[in-house]
Order: C-alpha cells, then structure tokens, then sequence
C-alpha cells in the first residue's frame, strides 16, 4: 500500500517529496500472535491445526527533514488510521516515510477505527494550525457500512453544517 501511494504521490508533482532523508534499517524478528487468533478457539489443536504465529521484524526508520522558511519545520502529509496504523510493529508509518522520502505525521488511533481517529483529527488543533498538503486516510473494508455517532467527538458541532452543504 505505502508503495501505490509513494507511486501516486510521485507522479502528481509535489514538490516536497524526497524532502527528507530516511534512514530504514532492518529489524530483528519476533514472534506476534495476533488478535484474529483469539477468534478460533482450537484449544490443545492450536498448535497443529491453527494458524500459525506471525514472524514480524520491524524495521526502525529515522526521518532527518530540512527545515522550512526561518528553520521551521513541516510535515506535509499526515497518516490517519486504525490501530494497524498506529502500532509501529506493522511499518506502514515507515514505509510511508521511506517511499516519500518525507516525514508523516502519525494521526492514526488504537483502538478508535477509521472514522472516529479521523473526527480527533479534524477536530484537533493540529489540523486548523498547520493543515498538511496530504491526508492519507487507512480504512479497512471491514469498516465500510459501519455506523458511528460522531457528535460525541464534537466533529459535528464544528463541521456538520459544512458537510450538509448548509450556509
């Protein structure tokens, strides 16, 4: 995925990709068990019937950015998400940054979904201070059809009118 955007991304033009310089280097691996296997109960079988543990190795990334006008610096993308965003041990924030050679904002929240790290987002001040020339927004597609009540995270109140097309 962090490669189709990095190639999108690219061909459009933009002028701060390649903006910093990322350093990957290679992690070591480690045994997960992921969340998934808490759904398939096999008990004493888990071993030979189940699926098997997942071996990550998770490389550690460093982003060195060029300051911006006065030595301030930006970063012009921002990464929302699910937790598979925010948790490090995936490398998609990484990835990212490696494939735009930029620093990428991580927005993404654990445990929220899609749409609700997006709303914190939006409603943050983060977003009215300094606005990033991209979003790149992971939704599974177990999300889509899922319904939300976003007015308990104030997004409604501050943009619902927006939204509706209201004046």
């Amino acid at each position: 995925a962090a490669k189709a955007i990095g190639a999108h991304v690219r061909s459009s033009g933009v002028i701060w990709v390649d903006s910093a310089t990322v350093t990957v280097r290679p992690g070591v691996p480690t045994t997960h068990s992921g969340d998934l296997l808490r759904y398939i109960p096999l008990g004493p079988f888990q071993d030979s019937t189940g699926p098997k543990v997942d071996t990550l190795a998770t490389p550690t990334v460093t982003v060195q950015a060029s300051g911006g006008l006065l030595g301030d610096a930006t970063i012009p993308a921002t990464l929302v998400g699910t937790s598979y965003s925010d948790d490090a041990r995936w490398g998609f924030l990484g990835a990212l940054q490696s494939t735009l050679g930029s620093d990428v904002l991580n927005a993404a929240a654990q445990g929220k979904g899609p749409f609700v790290s997006m709303a914190a987002y939006l409603d943050d001040q983060a977003w009215d201070t300094a606005p990033p020339q991209l979003v790149i927004w992971e939704i599974p597609e177990r999300y889509v059809g899922v319904e939300y009540k976003l007015d308990e995270y104030g997004f409604w109140a501050k943009y619902g009118k927006e939204i509706a097309g209201a004046p």
